[in-house]
């Protein structure tokens, strides 16, 4: 969804101009109407013309599951930044598996190299575990 729809709002501007000017300058009628009729086509196809762009990058953005519209790319960046600074979900280097008890000292294994990943089905998480 956009904003603003820059091929309707310039149909509606030419539309209505030369409606304005067909309405002032040919009097009511059969010929009138044939041609405010052709106007609207014409309308019509500028803004189907205009919108073409558009739906190529939604297409794109569809095909490749990634928006590239400026409000989005913008929020991505931002939303990339707050989640380096302070993390949703944070998992020590050392893993905890078991607390201590009985005197015993906790056991603890290391985490490297943790990567998620997200497709259309599921969240996917991988780390290697172990020394």
């Amino acid at each position: 969804m956009d904003l603003f729809d820059f091929p309707d709002i310039v149909g509606d501007l030419i539309e209505d101009a030369l409606t304005s000017a067909v309405e002032a300058l040919i009097p009511g009628g059969w010929v009138r109407d044939l041609i405010l009729a052709i106007i609207g086509s014409v309308a019509d196809l500028i803004r189907t013309i205009l919108d073409i762009p558009d739906e190529i990058e939604e297409w794109l953005s569809d095909l490749f599951n990634v928006s590239f519209g400026l409000l989005d790319s913008i929020g991505t960046v931002i939303l990339d930044f707050f989640s380096r600074c302070n993390p949703l979900y944070r998992v020590d280097d050392h893993l905890e598996i078991m607390p201590a008890s009985n005197g015993l000292i906790p056991v603890r294994i290391p985490v490297r190299n943790l990567n998620v990943s997200v497709n259309d089905v599921e969240m996917v998480v991988q780390a290697d575990v172990g020394a």
